[in-house]
């Protein structure tokens, strides 16, 4: 099984299991990587977006699905936060990909004391394979919750 990490605002995968990103390279790159039973792991970012009690904090996991998506094909423009559009109204996160099972950590742990090192910017818009075996030992040592 790979893992894989990106950064997030929240868990709103809970509510409509999917994966937004900004750019189809990003979703497309993951489904490259990624295989059947393979998840990624979502930290919270250490924005005013994020609430406060979730900022560097290793969230969750899901496993990822097989296809890409198209976001505005699942969710109405009217259950979208305004920030998530440009100034031109055009939706910053427009491409996707399904989420099959999904985890919750409970407590949710500091990333940085779980974690050898920070994720990579590549995070941030995408997603960072995690490799060290460490890492993913202790990811996998967290108390999930479904």
């Amino acid at each position: 099984m790979k893992l894989f990490a990106t950064r997030v605002w929240g868990m709103g995968f809970e509510r409509i299991p999917i994966a937004t990103f900004g750019m189809k390279g990003h979703v497309d790159r993951l489904l490259q990587l990624a295989q059947r039973g393979d998840r990624v792991v979502f930290v919270g970012t250490q924005t005013e977006r994020t609430d406060e009690e979730n900022r560097g904090k290793i969230l969750g996991m899901a496993e990822v699905g097989s296809e890409p998506l198209k976001t505005l094909d699942l969710i109405d423009r009217a259950d979208l936060d305004q920030r998530d559009f440009d100034a031109s109204g055009n939706f910053k996160f427009p491409h996707a990909v399904a989420l099959t099972r999904a985890w919750r950590f409970e407590p949710a742990a500091l990333l940085m004391r779980t974690l050898s090192k920070q994720l990579a910017m590549v995070a941030t818009s995408g997603v960072q394979e995690v490799t060290d075996p460490s890492d993913i030992t202790a990811i996998m040592a967290l108390e999930q919750s479904r």
